[in-house]
């Protein structure tokens, strides 16, 4: 019996050191080498948005409750599924927009956009995006419905 046990034992220890020692092992329970940390990041990132538009150009951030939800994830996730989904789903999403932020006087349009950022210099203040990509723009229409 005793035999049973220590080879249960060294299963059990196996298993643990297993995904750090073997090349190429499954990074998983029970021990992880948190690749997420180890691996080199990019330089910059590509982040949806949504913004509107002033009438002198200027661009605003849209709020996540006038996107989808007011949970920002949601938010993020309804946005990326759209501008992923083809010109189709970009603009119904951006028209739904438009007419949810109707309200705001200085708004005169929505655009859904991919932005890139430099990762470290965003941090350090420089917040405006290097390249855009413009998904879906619409007018918003004042009089209730939407402008495309």
């Amino acid at each position: 019996m005793r035999w049973l046990v220590y080879a249960f034992s060294a299963l059990l220890v196996g298993a643990v050191v297993a995904p750090g020692v073997i090349p190429g092992a499954r990074d998983d329970f029970p021990l992880s080498t948190y690749p997420m940390f180890s691996r080199q990041r990019p330089d910059t990132m590509w982040a949806a948005t949504a913004r509107g538009v002033k009438a002198d150009g200027k661009r605003t951030q849209i709020a996540a409750e006038d996107i989808a939800s007011s949970e920002p994830m949601q938010a993020l996730s309804t946005l990326k599924r759209a501008m992923n989904g083809g010109p189709r789903a970009a603009n119904e999403l951006c028209e739904t927009i438009a007419a949810r932020v109707r309200r705001d006087p200085d708004l005169v349009a929505v655009e859904l956009r991919w932005e890139r950022y430099p990762v470290v210099e965003y941090f350090l203040g420089e917040t405006e995006p290097r390249a855009v990509k413009r998904v879906a723009q619409c007018r918003i229409d004042r009089t209730g419905g939407v402008a495309p």
